[in-house]
């Protein structure tokens, strides 16, 4: 089960639409709807993307990928968004079960993103965002920001998880890209 974005001309399950229509979803106290969509969306990408971490950007109901196989670029804010996403519901609900079972797959996500999608080291991811239109470069200010929310909110659940490691990590790299934010962008 998934929100299908789109819905009814175009009801495919896809990453950005769902992340975003969580936030709506835990308002209204859709918690089943929202946890169904996410755990589709790990359970796809886990199965495409050979558990990278990568999240694919949409689904066909009958199992087609479109954008998002790791050897294509897909989204970077599709991924970075995910552990966004779980964080929230986990807020929401106070649902450690859902934290848990989720948690492995968001560690995956950032780490991703860091040690996959930082192509020349600057610190800032590559790909495609949100908004895209000719001439805005390969790193974009979404995929940087959403990158940063992610971090702080897998440092989050992991500091509920007493996964030190982690916490460490996620903190130490968000710090430094909002040290260096108003310089860079």
């Amino acid at each position: 089960r998934w929100y299908g974005a789109g819905w009814p001309d175009y009801p495919w399950l896809f990453g950005t639409d769902g992340e975003y229509t969580a936030f709506p979803g835990v308002a209204a106290g859709q918690f089943e709807e929202v946890k169904a969509h996410l755990r589709a969306l790990r359970d796809t990408s886990e199965i495409v993307n050979e558990r990278s971490g990568k999240v694919v950007h949409e689904v066909v109901s009958d199992g087609s990928v479109y954008f998002g196989h790791n050897d294509d670029a897909g989204n970077t804010d599709e991924t970075a968004k995910f552990p966004s996403a779980v964080a929230l519901v986990w807020r929401w609900t106070g649902d450690r079960r859902f934290l848990d079972e989720m948690y492995g797959f968001t560690v995956r996500n950032m780490r991703y993103i860091v040690e996959s999608l930082d192509e020349d080291g600057d610190g800032w991811p590559e790909g495609l965002g949100n908004v895209e239109r000719a001439g805005m470069g390969v790193e974009k200010l979404d995929n940087t920001v959403y990158t940063i929310r992610g971090l702080r909110d897998l440092a989050d659940m992991a500091r509920a998880r007493g996964d030190s490691s982690t916490v460490r990590w996620a903190d130490a790299r968000a710090a430094a890209m909002e040290r260096d934010f108003d310089r860079v962008w």
